[in-house]
């Protein structure tokens, strides 16, 4: 019995005692904070959701695949409890660092940006995507690779009219960081 118990404190006192070299750095994958948020017009647009409902989306398609055209780029955020979206598309982009304007993204064929929200509980949700003015900054685009996942991360803004009622809709502030997990 008592080798038992020498036995077990030796094994418990090792195990806590071991030490690895690279405990001082942050585990970038564990500490990875992913978000989409902005204001629109003046107020706070946070995504949120629970496991019924995915508030962040990011996607990117080089090449074509299921009928998405090659070159799809979307960044999305969703708040679940109130059904506003804000999001930015784009076609045929190649993904670069670097700002550009939404009305002609030189990174891309066109980018389309867009504000939806529900006009009255239970109807069918708008989305505004006449764009009036804006801007994109992408200021990290990194895909995966073998030994790390990719990061996309940036800021936007963009004003869009509601074509049904005209009115405008100013999303500022805008910011947005995603893991990427595949790789092109």
């Amino acid at each position: 019995m008592k080798n038992t118990i020498i036995l077990f404190l030796l094994i418990l006192t090792t195990a806590c005692c071991c030490k690895s070299g690279d405990d001082n750095k942050p585990d970038e994958d564990n500490n990875f904070a992913q978000y989409f948020r902005c204001k629109v017009n003046g107020e706070d647009f946070q995504s949120t959701g629970d496991l019924t409902c995915e508030p962040l989306l990011f996607n990117y398609f080089p090449d074509s695949i299921f009928g998405t055209p090659q070159g799809y780029l979307v960044l999305r955020g969703r708040n679940c409890i109130d059904e506003r979206r804000v999001g930015l598309r784009f076609r045929e982009a190649v993904p670069q660092v670097g700002t550009f304007s939404l009305l002609q993204p030189m990174f891309a064929d066109s980018a389309l940006p867009y504000y939806s929200f529900e006009p009255e509980p239970g109807q069918m949700n708008r989305t505004v995507e006449k764009l009036v003015d804006g801007s994109v900054t992408f200021s990290r685009f990194e895909s995966r690779t073998e030994e790390k996942l990719g990061t996309v991360e940036g800021t936007f803004s963009f004003t869009v009219i509601d074509t049904i009622d005209q009115t405008t809709y100013n999303i500022t502030d805008g910011e947005f960081r995603f893991r990427i997990q595949h790789s092109w």
